[in-house]
């Protein structure tokens, strides 16, 4: 009896390996997948922005202006996250803008059809650590934790980013 409690023991053990090596394999070949993916982005439309952008040039460009949020900036937040779920490219840029319409921080999100480039770049801002990252993501998706707000998710190189 203790022979077959052992011997069932050392089976469920060498099962809970075999599985997870092959979720390990599975992990690798979806990372070859991404990295492919990212290789083929394409041409990005980001960065593309004179060093002192203002506030007028963010309005007159169509930017995302939070803290000067209107129904139609709203409603083509929406639309983006429309066209991910489609699988229609698109390009949103969010630019906040300090005290006096000067200095902005600039998020901007595109997809290609198949995968999202984010970008993040304070170098303007003298109010901020000044720094530029860069991700690629599979998703969009509201979530309730760390908080309620809507995240990029399935990113190569974070967990998840704050849309």
């Amino acid at each position: 009896m203790k022979r077959s409690i052992v011997v069932f023991s050392f089976l469920m053990g060498v099962s809970i390996l075999l599985s997870s090596l092959s979720v390990d394999i599975i992990s690798a070949q979806d990372e070859e997948a991404f990295k492919e993916q990212i290789e083929n982005f394409g041409k990005k439309k980001t960065n593309k922005l004179p060093v002192n952008y203002t506030l007028s040039e963010a309005k007159r460009n169509g930017d995302i202006t939070p803290g000067n949020m209107t129904e139609k900036q709203k409603k083509r937040i929406f639309e983006f996250k429309e066209n991910v779920k489609s699988k229609n490219p698109d390009f949103i840029r969010f630019s906040s803008f300090g005290k006096g319409g000067i200095a902005p921080i600039i998020k901007e999100f595109q997809f290609n059809g198949e995968i999202i480039y984010y970008r993040y770049d304070s170098t303007r801002s003298v109010h901020s650590a000044q720094k530029v990252v860069e991700d690629y993501c599979k998703k969009i998706e509201h979530l309730d934790k760390p908080f309620k707000s809507t995240f990029l998710t399935s990113c190569f190189y974070h967990e998840s980013i704050e849309f």
